[in-house]
């Protein structure tokens, strides 16, 4: 972004120059504009009805109230409603950008304010040896103010309101890792407590061992209800116990 006042040679050296920069119209040197249209009687009320663009909440609002003081203005004051409308995207460019960054970037207050202070730290001196002198010294006043800027509350944009221009691309969510997958089993396995022991209808892969018979006929035994979930194969859950017939 490029604020400045509305000077003709200025502009066109920011259009060939910063192509694609926005460009803010300082609203101090806009408001002498206008009122230098304005009687001295009616200028207090224009000041006032101006400012009240500035004091919106939203960016919407901002733009909103542009054409709100220029329709007020419009009967007795159309050559100041004119220059507002003239001017809407001008002297609301600033109103894209974070709120937090609005009183520094509608005008050019900051930057002239540096401008005084070297001009004050250099009237010291008023004299200089030579242009080397001078530049050191207006160099030192620089330094000063970028180093009260990095790390004092009287920052130009703090690292919070910077942060609000490119935020943190979201965190991505690791993959859950891919469960084990478990054989299926061919096997249906129930518990009869007639028999007092869990059957299947085939012999292949299960466990044996005192507590565990197998039925060779098929289907559950009389008065069986299932013991796990079909697919879950006792020999699947624990490959490493014996088979039947082995130690």
């Amino acid at each position: 972004m490029v604020i400045s006042d509305h000077h003709r040679g200025l502009m066109n050296a920011i259009d060939a120059t910063m192509i694609g920069a926005t460009w803010q119209r300082c609203r101090v040197h806009f408001m002498r504009n206008v009122l230098g249209k304005v009687s001295k009687g009616n200028t207090d009320m224009v000041d006032a009805a101006i400012r009240t663009i500035f004091a919106q909440p939203t960016g919407p609002l901002v733009r909103e109230q542009v054409e709100t003081i220029a329709s007020m203005l419009e009967a007795t004051l159309p050559a100041v409603a004119a220059m507002l409308r003239a001017a809407r995207e001008e002297i609301t460019a600033f109103a894209d950008f974070p709120e937090l960054h609005w009183r520094k970037i509608w005008s050019t207050n900051p930057i002239e304010r540096l401008n005084r202070e070297v001009k004050r730290r250099t009237d010291v001196v008023g004299i200089f040896p030579n242009a080397a002198a001078l530049h050191r010294l207006s160099a030192c006043v620089l330094i000063e103010a970028h180093d009260e800027w990095q790390v004092s509350d009287r920052r130009y944009l703090s690292e919070a309101s910077m942060a609000l221009l490119t935020p943190p691309a979201p965190t991505a969510l690791q993959p859950r890792p891919a469960e084990i997958a478990v054989p299926a089993c061919t096997h249906r396995c129930w518990w009869s407590p007639a028999l007092s022991s869990m059957a299947s209808s085939e012999s292949a892969g299960c466990r044996s061992s005192s507590a565990v018979r197998r039925r060779r006929g098929g289907g559950p035994p009389p008065g069986a209800a299932p013991l796990r979930p079909a697919g879950v194969c006792c020999a699947a859950r624990d490959s490493s116990a014996p088979r039947a017939g082995e130690r």
